[in-house]
């Protein structure tokens, strides 16, 4: 069993195809002025051990939000990136690990 959900407007519109048995998108559409999407499930593998495999190499990724960057004094590479302090309005746009300006890449 699915259900269809439709959202037309003026210039674009989006279909989805629901299956609430297994609270999964079935096939998403979308049309607007400047593209079209379109996805589609072709395999749906409910294997546990398969996907615990997959989001446990997922787990051994490093990674650090955004807005935590700051917050963050023990990693090295946070640390000498936020050393760089804050890009001045005509500066070349080029630095080096202490945040001094590397040579005058201006275009004269």
């Amino acid at each position: 069993m699915k259900k269809s959900f439709n959202l037309s407007k003026k210039k674009s519109g989006l279909l989805i195809e629901w299956m609430p048995q297994l609270k999964l998108i079935k096939s998403f559409q979308f049309k607007g002025q400047q593209r079209q999407e379109s996805w589609q499930l072709i395999e749906l593998d409910t294997q546990a051990a398969k996907t615990e495999a997959y989001f446990d190499k997922l787990y051994t990724y490093q990674s650090t939000e955004y807005a935590d960057i700051g917050d963050d004094h023990t990693d090295e590479f946070f640390a000498k990136m936020l050393t760089l302090g804050f890009v001045e309005g005509g500066a070349s746009g080029f630095y080096n690990d202490k945040g001094e300006i590397i040579g005058n890449h201006h275009n004269e």
